[in-house]
Formats: structure tokens, sequence, C-alpha cells
């Protein structure tokens, strides 16, 4: 895989900060330019370090999901060697996709445990997890919803449909970031408008359809070019028929799915590092 990817990317770019309020990425940018210069070998040894460790986390979600090892080791391994993670991989300046992908897989696995055992601490390590993740890129915003979503899907345990306070919890959270984002980047105190922007101009139509093609592409890990729907969703049928033992699991996945593919509603085209966080679900 990296002797392949080798000769196609050959430069590194840096992130203009002129929107995006991205300080972790920042920070990461810099001391890699410091330490290495522009050589791409060393980022793309960085970036390859993170995907296994991303890997390694899918591996624990999907055994925490699954009760299943066989079933969590083969995820992690698809997760490993999904094919469209080339690119973002070994691209040497798209670090800051698996890092905050890797924040977020913290959040869950720990809201996880945190579910299992009821203990705070878990739950203070998934929210610092999930401001980390704010930090690195603001696509994170979705992973609120993968939380809440768990809450109310994931129940090891009977408890309370609606907790307040993980709710809580999880708006201090975000107006922490969202304070220091717009102090220290104005520019970005209108930036829900993106949303209404993408509405005006691509239309509702467009919007859900990109996310139905994306959810087709992230689950097929086939080319988007090429038309397999017709043999996919027979497969996939059967697979659900079928899959009565885990039928539970795939429901939880496929709601992560989905929901994990909302911040694509206001993206125009797809392109692979987009969907690099929703095959952390789709593989499992």
């Amino acid at each position: 895989l990296y002797t392949i990817s080798a000769s196609q990317y050959d430069s590194h770019t840096f992130l203009t900060q002129e929107f995006f309020w991205r300080p972790l990425a920042t920070f990461g940018y810099r001391t890699l330019y410091a330490l290495f210069g522009t050589n791409p070998f060393y980022y793309r040894i960085f970036e390859l370090t993170i995907h296994s460790l991303n890997a390694l986390l899918v591996y624990y979600i999907a055994r925490k999901l699954s009760k299943d090892s066989i079933v969590a080791l083969t995820a992690g391994l698809m997760f490993a060697a999904f094919y469209s993670h080339t690119g973002t991989i070994f691209s040497g300046g798209l670090f800051y996709e698996p890092a905050y992908s890797f924040f977020c897989l913290v959040a869950v696995l720990t809201f996880l445990h945190f579910q299992d055992t009821n203990k705070t601490g878990y739950l203070a390590v998934s929210l610092a997890s999930i401001f980390l993740a704010l930090l690195t890129k603001d696509s994170a915003l979705v992973v609120f919803l993968l939380i809440l979503t768990l809450d109310q899907i994931y129940r090891p345990h009977p408890l309370p449909r609606i907790r307040l306070g993980l709710i809580l919890s999880l708006v201090v959270t975000g107006a922490v970031y969202f304070v220091l984002k717009t102090n220290f980047l104005p520019s970005t105190a209108y930036s829900v408008q993106i949303w209404q922007l993408a509405v005006k101009e691509y239309g509702i139509h467009y919007m859900l359809k990109q996310m139905y093609r994306a959810f087709f592409i992230t689950i097929s890990n086939v080319c988007p070019g090429k038309d397999l729907s017709g043999v996919f969703y027979l497969a996939f049928i059967v697979f659900i028929w079928k899959s009565t033992r885990y039928r539970h699991l795939a429901i939880t996945t496929g709601t992560l799915l989905l929901v994990s593919l909302i911040p694509l509603l206001s993206i125009h085209g797809i392109t692979n590092r987009y969907l690099y966080l929703p095959s952390a679900f789709s593989v499992i």
C-alpha cells in the first residue's frame, strides 16, 4: 500500500486558517514541519500510525457492541485495509482527518464504557476527547449526535431514556468550544450559514442524494464510478435477513453510520477523506 501511494503524493500542503479554526491540527503541522521540514515520508509514517490506532479502536468498539471477538477482528482488519483510505493516509497533508477521527472514536469507546459501568471518569474522558476532536476539525460536531444516538440505542442496563446530566455535559462542552472559536476567529461566528447556503444553492434533493451515495460507497467499498448497486443491494438484503443473531448490532451501527454522514449534507461532491470516520461504523 505504501509503495503504490508513495509515487502519487509527493507534496505537503498546509491548511489556511482564514475560515476554519483548527488549533490542534495547526499545532501538529507546525511541529511536523519544525522536525522534518517538507519531507513527506515522516508525515506519512505519522498518518499511518494514527490510522493503525484507529483500526485498533474500531476493533474495541466492535467487540464492545457485538460481544464477539471474530466480528471485532474482522471489522478492525477491514477498516485497516479499506481501499479508499489510501489517499487520506499517505497524502502527507491530511493528517487532521484520521486525527479528529481518532478522538471521535475514543469518545465513542469511553462512552460505551460509561454506559456499562456508569462511572463518571469514562464520561469525563469522552467529553475531553470530543473537545480535542473539535480542536482538530470542526466536523467533529457530529460526535455529539453519535453520543446521543448511543445513549438511546445501546442500553446494556435499564436507564432513563433522557438523561439531562448527559445533555448538559454535551451542551457545556460545545459552548466552551464555540466561545473559544468565535473569540480567536470572529469570522466563524456565522459559520452556521453554511447549511443555509447549501440548501439554497444545491437543494434538499441534491443533499439527500449525496448522503445516499456516500452511504452506498461507504458500505460497499467500491469506486464511486462503478455501478454495482443491483448486486450490492441484493447481497445487503440477504445479509440483513440472515443476520438475526446480530440484528441489534446491525441496527446500532447502521444508525451510527447514517448519523456520521450528516456533515456531507453541506458539502458539494464526495471525496474519500469525508468517508474516513463513517467507514469505522460501516465495517462493523
